[in-house]
């Protein structure tokens, strides 16, 4: 339902579009599914502040987006996060090698990320949930790969789109706050240090670190 016409043509989706599907000639019950080819998220790395607030302005205006269509990803931590980085390789990549152009041998000319046109999507809805307007907001299981979810369970009902937004912010928090504070409190520098106080505000770090489940 997300890679409908209609919802495709939203900006606001940032579901990986599904662009095609066919089914297993010698086994009917299966299907494949093409989607665009995309490359994780670090890969070329965060250059710069600016950078890191698009990531997070792309990744919430996406969550919202899918939780009014009334979809919880459920799952929606790091390693399932990518990205559409073709707009840096204005020459193309190597599929494997991904550095390099695609006769898998001449480095790859690339632009900062900050000249490019990145578009972030999530992926992996394996365990993803669409819960109507008129049915419970609960559901039971307790799979994922951010296990720190507190009312991960799979016998008390939870609310999946409350464990979305827990999932969110600690993806923010471990991967982009603790990995720069460090860096940032050894240099001492004020415009650095605003620039993680940003990230904290407005990353939802402070409202994740305070979130109980009751």
């Amino acid at each position: 339902m997300l890679s409908s016409s209609r919802l495709s043509e939203d900006s606001r989706n940032h579901c990986v579009p599904i662009l095609d599907y066919f089914v297993d000639e010698d086994d009917t019950s299966i299907s494949y599914m093409v989607m665009p080819f995309l490359r994780l998220t670090d890969d070329p790395p965060f250059e710069t502040v600016n950078d890191i607030i698009d990531y997070g302005n792309q990744l919430l205006q996406g969550l919202v987006f899918m939780h009014e269509q009334q979809v919880a990803h459920r799952d929606c931590s790091e390693k399932n996060i990518m990205m559409d980085a073709d707009s840096l390789f204005p020459k193309g990549y190597h599929p494997v090698r991904s550095n390099y152009l695609p006769d898998a041998c001449t480095l790859a000319p690339r632009l900062w990320r900050a000249k490019g046109d990145i578009k972030y999507y999530y992926v992996d809805f394996g365990i993803s949930v669409h819960l109507p307007k008129d049915s419970p907001k609960l559901v039971v299981g307790g799979y994922g790969r951010d296990q720190d979810v507190p009312e991960l369970s799979f016998d008390v009902p939870y609310d999946p789109f409350k464990v979305d937004i827990f999932i969110l912010g600690n993806m923010f928090k471990r991967e982009i706050y603790d990995v720069s504070r460090p860096y940032i409190l050894w240099h001492s520098n004020s415009k650095l240090t605003h620039g993680l106080e940003l990230l904290q505000r407005g990353f939802l770090v402070t409202f994740r670190r305070r979130y109980d489940p009751k």
